[in-house]
């Protein structure tokens, strides 16, 4: 398994009255060094230091899209996945997915467009809603038949 935080595999352990299922014990560490003694402060911490989006069914962020590459799905290596590049307050997050309808629709996606994205499921019934900020509003990209992620 691998921590949350870091994203290294490795014996990993939750925190109780949290949402983290899963942190290693060098992350456990830091948390307990930096003080932190509650699970908004534990969410904010992990916002501003985890190197990746990920999102539970029914949350949306919205980010700058910046672009992508593909490499080994972290699950099973045999697959690919992209990794897309998306800009938060926080600075650069990756955000991967194997689902093909997914990438179809960030490949017309301009780098630099403010997208909003929403998980909706979980598993393999897990499906994306992207808008894109146009003119100030938000406007649907794709079908959302498109978006099922095949992870």
């Amino acid at each position: 398994m691998n921590c949350q935080l870091c994203q290294k595999k490795t014996e990993t352990h939750g925190i109780a009255d949290t949402d983290i299922t899963s942190v290693c014990l060098d992350c456990f560490s830091i948390l307990k060094r930096e003080g932190v003694n509650n699970m908004s402060e534990l969410q904010d911490y992990i916002k501003r230091n985890s190197k990746t989006i990920t999102l539970k069914d029914g949350e949306t962020v919205e980010v700058v899209y910046k672009g992508y590459k593909i490499g080994a799905n972290k699950y099973d290596p045999e697959k690919e996945s992209v990794y897309y590049t998306l800009g938060t307050d926080f600075g650069d997050k990756t955000f991967q997915s194997g689902a093909l309808g997914l990438a179809n629709i960030f490949d017309s996606i301009k780098k630099e467009t403010r997208i909003r994205l929403t998980r909706h499921g979980e598993g393999n019934k897990t499906k994306y809603n992207i808008e894109e900020e146009v003119d100030g509003d938000w406007v649907a990209v794709g079908r959302p038949a498109e978006l099922e992620d095949e992870d």
